[in-house]
């Protein structure tokens, strides 16, 4: 059902002209709205979208794109607009819930503490257990072809 619905979609021409594009005022103002919601939702959403944001922000600056930079600032005062009354209220909540995620949930489940090698090279230590030897040395071996290949390339 899924296939066919992707098949209908790609192959098949639209019943009707497509919508006109949104001004870039407006897309400005809808990612300012769902950044500020992520951030209510998961403040972990920070983590995935501040590369992107600082990227697009950098690259707007050294283009000297002034209108999109202002965009930018303008969707991020929107995003402080959602997500300030509810973080000025319980900014606690926030400061403390990284610290149970990571010391206490480490210290419950009898784990390494997080500043130990040992805490950082866990997951280290688990692949093998984790993934057979044929899906560790396939990856490997296409890598070191690839590695070949692109050095005879060059020479």
């Amino acid at each position: 059902m899924v296939d066919g619905g992707w098949w209908l979609v790609v192959n098949c021409p639209p019943l009707s002209p497509p919508p006109p594009p949104l001004p870039p005022l407006i897309k400005a103002a809808a990612f300012g709205l769902f950044f500020g919601l992520a951030l209510l939702v998961m403040q972990t959403a920070l983590f995935f979208l501040l590369t992107p944001i600082a990227w697009v922000g950098f690259t707007t600056l050294f283009l000297r794109r002034w209108g999109r930079l202002a965009q930018l600032v303008g969707s991020l005062c929107l995003s402080v607009l959602v997500f300030a009354p509810w973080y000025r209220t319980n900014w606690l909540v926030i400061l403390t819930s990284g610290k149970r995620a990571t010391i206490d949930s480490a210290i419950a489940e009898h784990q390494a503490p997080i500043n130990t090698i040992e805490a950082w090279t866990y997951y280290w230590r688990q692949l093998p257990s984790q993934v057979s030897l044929p899906l560790l040395l396939v990856p490997i071996f296409a890598l070191l072809l690839y590695w070949g290949h692109i050095k005879e390339k060059r020479q």
